[in-house]
């Protein structure tokens, strides 16, 4: 059965008191400068800092792999620096998932035995590798991490990507389209307004957020 596109209820509150799911006064612009929202996404020490979540979305994501890997092989996590990592090692370690997982760099090693972006080889014999990463605006970072991990050998263009919260922003179809294999696991409008619902953020707040994603996805779509 597909996993739900919203976490439920008790999580909810779980994640808005962790900031992970935070609204920022001032709005944050994003890698594309013309993208900004207060809505912000997390997934550092809002997540870090608060392990009990940590674990638990590492479950929700664990369930998420079973559903893509095949089940020939050991699924192997790589983590999109900086705020995939986390997400990645709570998932690889649970007791449900109890995968593999290699730490993907922010800067090519240049010294030492392993002079590669990641802490690991492609093993498509034993390992089906899969990235993580926290969430997705117009996925231009991805294409940069996806050219880093082909120059490592990895098979980028067969993989699975995973993405925690999809900010419904255009960047998955964007990668969809052009030939990856990109899912998103929650939906940010549907979890706004489940927060509205809840009366975890005011209406008048939800109301915001959306409209900048709407925004913010006319700004992709043009672009």
């Amino acid at each position: 059965m597909p996993l739900p596109t919203v976490p439920d209820i008790s999580l909810l509150y779980r994640i808005a008191d962790s900031g992970f799911i935070a609204w920022k006064d001032e709005p944050v612009t994003f890698k594309n400068p013309a993208l900004k929202s207060r809505v912000y996404v997390g997934g550092r020490e809002d997540l870090t800092h608060n392990p009990d979540l940590l674990i638990d979305i590492g479950g929700i994501i664990v369930q998420k792999v079973w559903e893509v890997v095949s089940v020939h092989r050991r699924p192997c996590l790589i983590g999109i620096p900086s705020a995939g990592r986390p997400l990645a090692q709570a998932a690889a370690t649970h007791p449900d998932g109890m995968f593999a997982f290699e730490v993907l760099r922010e800067k090519k090693k240049e010294h030492g035995a392993h002079q590669h972006w990641v802490d690991g080889r492609p093993n498509a014999e034993n390992l089906e590798h899969v990235t993580l990463d926290n969430t997705i605006t117009d996925g231009a970072s991805k294409l940069e991490w996806f050219r880093r991990l082909r120059e490592d050998g990895y098979p980028v263009d067969t993989m699975h990507h995973l993405v925690l919260v999809d900010r419904q922003e255009g960047g998955i179809e964007m990668l969809v389209a052009a030939g990856y294999r990109v899912q998103g696991i929650w939906k940010l409008r549907e979890i706004l307004f489940a927060f509205a619902e809840h009366g975890i953020w005011p209406r008048e707040r939800v109301v915001e957020g959306l409209d900048e994603i709407s925004a913010n996805r006319r700004v992709v779509s043009h672009s």
